[in-house]
């Protein structure tokens, strides 16, 4: 009876997919900030003060996630989620902005690391944790009809009323929330709960990621790559699209085609690995990142919407990859408190760059904003690559 219902888990992790990716905000979210006169800046101190609050509580959610189970962690993240819609969509200022995005980043904070444990250990306890990347490809390609869809309608709700992208969108992540709290928790939770607990399995998770060769440098590759793709994803992604000569529904149209394309690249990632291998994998993602940076910061025409494409399938294929590969070499205990260590990594220093970003935007210009996250990229990702396969014995991956 138990096992039936870790079964139903799976099942309902597409339908819980399914609503939660309605993101009826994905082509306009910028554009709403812009439409009350907040400056890049400004809007790099939003995504700064929402990256603190996540670097406040994404390793304690992280402990919370092990020790409480991943159910309730994601139910709590999907609420939030919806409430911070709320907040933004009803807001008029810089200040009811800074509320919805700190409530954005308690909903990053228990995201992270509990959804994907929530399905790895659902398919552990069903002995199919080998499927881990296939079901994440499933779901992948059914989430893609949802942003695609997402990305068109958004822009025709903001040209009825800015704020209606935001306020169904709420409506959309509180039914998903739902189908999370009827899940059935597949980890076996601990039954001390205490601070020191709470210190100690922080600080075993800590020593792991550190030691572990595998780990470490799969976290320091997904910060490398991750910080450039979200300044350009929080800052200028919707502005750039406007600036190269598309109207707002032309940005809807330009998202749902990147997340159409990308969403398709992603879906199939496990096939796509398996011929591509590790190495040429990791090296394509670091070469389309920057090539794609570098061609947007001196292409100022519709044209240059192939490159922005190109850059979005690089970021979630390599979303997929390094999921898979991180998953492979963490222990169940410490699964989601590694994953969560992982992203606070990652969040450290785009809390610092993204405030950079946006004053460098504000000053000088878009473009060359642009293109200095091309050349970071290039310049920083590719010794870290050459490493990894200079000591390729220390770092060699089970397949």
């Amino acid at each position: 009876m138990w096992q039936k219902g870790i079964e139903t888990n799976v099942k309902k992790f597409f339908a819980f997919s399914f609503f939660s990716n309605f993101w009826f905000t994905i082509a306009i979210g910028i554009l709403f900030i812009r439409a009350f006169n907040i400056t890049y800046t400004q809007i790099g101190v939003l995504e700064a003060a929402s990256l603190i609050v996540i670097l406040l509580l994404e390793i304690p959610s992280g402990v919370f996630s092990d020790l409480f189970g991943h159910k309730l962690t994601v139910f709590i993240a999907m609420l939030l989620w919806s409430i911070g819609n709320i907040v933004i969509g009803l807001g008029n200022g810089f200040y009811a902005f800074l509320i919805g995005y700190c409530i954005l980043g308690i909903t990053d904070a228990f995201r992270s690391g509990a959804e994907s444990s929530l399905l790895y250990e659902s398919l552990r306890k069903l002995k199919r944790q080998r499927e881990y990347l296939e079901v994440k490809s499933r779901i992948r390609r059914l989430t893609t009809l949802t942003v695609v869809t997402g990305a068109l309608v958004g822009p025709v709700l903001f040209n009825i009323n800015i704020r209606l992208p935001f306020l169904i969108s709420a409506i959309f992540i509180f039914i998903s929330s739902l189908i999370v709290l009827s899940m059935v928790e597949p980890y076996s939770k601990k039954k001390t709960t205490s601070l020191k607990k709470h210190y100690e399995h922080f600080i075993q998770s800590l020593k792991f990621s550190m030691s572990n060769k595998h780990i470490s440098w799969l976290i320091v590759f997904g910060v490398i790559l991750a910080i450039p793709m979200g300044i350009f994803v929080n800052l200028f992604s919707q502005p750039y699209l406007v600036k190269i000569g598309f109207s707002v529904l032309g940005v809807g149209g330009i998202f749902a085609l990147i997340h159409g394309a990308s969403g398709v690249i992603a879906s199939f990632a496990d096939k796509i690995e398996g011929k591509l291998k590790e190495k040429a994998s990791l090296l394509s993602i670091i070469l389309i990142q920057s090539i794609a940076f570098i061609i947007m910061s001196i292409v100022n025409a519709p044209i240059a919407a192939i490159a922005v494409i190109m850059l979005y399938i690089g970021r979630d294929y390599k979303q997929m990859i390094l999921d898979a590969y991180m998953n492979r070499h963490i222990k169940p205990k410490n699964r989601a408190t590694v994953l969560s260590i992982s992203q606070f990594t990652s969040d450290l220093f785009a809390a610092i760059f993204v405030i950079i970003g946006g004053y460098i935007a504000d000053v000088f210009s878009m473009n060359t904003a642009i293109l200095l996250l091309g050349i970071a990229t290039l310049i920083l990702g590719i010794p870290h690559f050459l490493k990894r396969y200079a000591n390729l014995k220390k770092y060699t991956y089970n397949r």
